[in-house]
């Protein structure tokens, strides 16, 4: 049955209906007028139809005030239909990631856009989290590589955001203005037309939606009321989503924080009990026997003594140095450093070390290496542990080279040993804190010491890379920029 709005296909047949009564009874009234003899035939004709011309302007009248009712009924319910569905679909999960998705495709098919993308603030940092068409396709690479290029940006940077967001309303860029926008934003897409909806949640803006169009027909006025509806409820649902996430996100990172403690007391009670006996053996023994024993066996002893106490400082220095530079409380002293002659101190530090195990350490350093300007306290600490791991998973009787040259204006450092290698699911796991390779638990480690190197390189805006074999041993490269001193200030 055919509503009485249809517009496609003319009038619904009940007008017509009403347009024939109208017509007999006008025809029939102005023959009875002819009959009796009150009217011409002329005025009779003229007469009917003035009547019938009137009927019909009443007619249409009506028939578009009944349409336009009709119609914004309509729209009421397919608007009421649409937040349902949201609701609906959002209620389901209380995911962060499920919901974005959700509430980005839904939102794209029903505002009739090609694409929906929803970013959320982090104080003003944006945050672009989520972009979906209206078929349910992401354009993974395009969208990827737009993250990693604004990650960094703010509100404030974009001007023309920061206004709709204070104004808390939607607006929408026509091909023209487009170019209020960062280039990243619009052509990698190939967006003709954007619409932006601030997410209001509690009287807090919590981030924004992005509808784009990439053909030249910009938004209706019904387009922009509907994304802002759509805008209002999915703001709450988005805000409580995100509290949910940030909740689980706490509470994971409590108990990683609760393992980590447990893990690093184990490991550094461990540690420290071995260093700590030999110190108490051999300070026994040089008290009880001090007088029948000559200067150089006290010598012997007092080096056992002096070595066992470096390592436990180095322990700790490590333990500390990690936990200032991942608090970001560590503060860089730099200096022009020769890398070359600090890495031949850090090998003589631990040729003890070497020779226990009959490993031969060789150096060797470009004789026209340019200075570092780092913090030595840091470059230092970062050669024992490279150095120190080399010799301790080499076999006994191995080799561990050592090379240090310049390159493009890196300085780079290259530790290769022809140890036991590490496996290459492990290689991922090297540098996180206490990680130990499972096929190398029996050496001694607390599982700081790549963690701690990595953290130097990076405060020195460098990098490291692993090589490894099983059998047959691993290669550790630092590439790091030679740098220079800053200009002194001159009053």
């Amino acid at each position: 049955m055919k509503s009485l709005e249809d517009e496609r296909d003319g009038f619904h047949p009940l007008w017509w209906r009403l347009l024939a009564v109208v017509a007999i009874g006008s025809a029939c009234r102005e023959c009875v007028y002819l009959w009796a003899g009150k009217i011409t035939v002329v005025e009779a004709v003229v007469s009917g139809l003035i009547s019938f011309a009137t009927a019909i302007g009443l007619l249409w009248l009506v028939l578009y005030l009944v349409r336009r009712s009709v119609r914004s009924e309509q729209d009421r319910l397919r608007e009421s239909l649409i937040l349902l569905d949201i609701a609906t679909a959002v209620g389901s999960t209380i995911e962060l990631q499920k919901v974005l998705q959700v509430i980005s495709r839904r939102t794209a098919q029903a505002c009739d856009v090609h694409r929906c993308s929803i970013f959320l603030l982090e104080k003003d940092r944006i945050l672009p989290l989520m972009s979906q068409r209206a078929s349910g396709e992401t354009d993974r690479i395009a969208w990827e590589t737009f993250r990693r290029r604004t990650y960094t940006q703010t509100v404030d940077e974009i001007p023309i955001l920061a206004q709709v967001l204070e104004d808390r309303l939607p607006l929408v860029l026509n091909s023209s203005a487009l170019t209020a926008l960062p280039g990243e934003w619009t052509q990698p897409f190939d967006v003709q037309s954007l619409m932006v909806v601030p997410l209001v949640t509690r009287d807090t803006v919590i981030g924004f939606m992005a509808l784009d169009q990439v053909e030249s027909k910009g938004f209706s006025r019904k387009q922009v009321n509907l994304a802002a509806t759509i805008g209002s409820q999915a703001a709450a649902a988005l805000e409580n989503a995100r509290l949910h996430q940030q909740t689980v996100d706490d509470n994971r990172k409590l108990k990683e924080l609760d393992r980590l403690k447990s893990e690093i007391v184990a490991n550094v009670s461990h540690e420290l009990r071995s260093p700590l006996a030999s110190i108490k053996a051999y300070t026994e023994l040089l008290l009880d026997e001090a007088p029948a024993q000559k200067s150089d066996v006290y010598r012997g002893w007092l080096q056992v003594i002096d070595r066992e106490t470096d390592l436990l400082t180095g322990l700790v220095n490590d333990s500390l140095g990690l936990s200032r530079l991942e608090a970001g409380r560590f503060e860089l002293m730099r200096e022009p450093l020769d890398l070359g002659a600090l890495v031949r101190e850090g090998v003589a530090l631990l040729q003890v070390q070497a020779r226990s195990r009959r490993v031969v350490i060789g150096v060797d350093a470009s004789p026209d290496l340019p200075l570092l300007w780092a913090d030595p306290e840091l470059i230092r600490s970062m050669v024992r542990n490279l150095v120190g791991n080399a010799v301790k998973f080499s076999h006994d009787g191995g080799r561990v080279s050592i090379d240090v040259w310049g390159d493009a204006g890196l300085i780079k450092l290259s530790v290769q040993d022809e140890g036991v290698g590490i496996p290459e699911e492990a290689i991922p796991f090297l540098f996180t804190k206490f990680y130990r390779v499972p096929a190398s638990t029996e050496v001694q480690g607390t599982g700081l010491g790549l963690a701690l190197v990595k953290e130097a390189v990076a405060a020195h805006g460098g990098e490291i890379q692993v090589e490894s074999t099983v059998g047959k041993g691993s290669r550790f490269v630092v590439s790091m920029p030679a740098g220079r001193a800053p200009p002194v200030e001159q009053d």
